[in-house]
């Protein structure tokens, strides 16, 4: 695979690694509809809201570097398996897309659960 073309293949995880190290490193102070995690939950009160930014937070980073870690396996795999240049484009793509779907459904459903199962 190309190098431009790996880039792109693990460009997503890498947004999602420095989202969440902001998002650690710089919470947002007020409750707000700009930046952060924003849910009707964790808008409830200061707490819940300073709570879910710093879950939150961490969950992302612990997802994106999975996230970072599966597309490296799986182009791995797919180029022991010898395929073609444009099927295992074709495959590295679809991989990133459904690891990229578990990335965000596993931090909503987390930080959620945790935020319910709070006080």
């Amino acid at each position: 695979m190309q190098f431009f073309q790996k880039i792109c293949f693990l460009l997503p995880g890498f947004v999602f690694l420095v989202a969440g190290l902001v998002l650690l490193r710089f919470p947002p102070k007020k409750i707000n509809g700009y930046y952060g995690y924003r849910t009707a939950r964790s808008r409830r009160d200061i707490d819940s809201w300073n709570f879910a930014q710093r879950y939150c937070a961490k969950v992302t980073i612990w997802a994106s570097l999975a996230d970072i870690a599966v597309c490296l396996c799986a182009d791995f795999i797919a180029g022991r398996l010898g395929l073609a240049p444009s099927a295992r484009l074709n495959c590295d793509t679809v991989v990133e897309f459904v690891s990229l779907f578990a990335l965000v459904v596993v931090v909503l459903a987390l930080t959620e659960r945790a935020l319910a199962n709070r006080k």
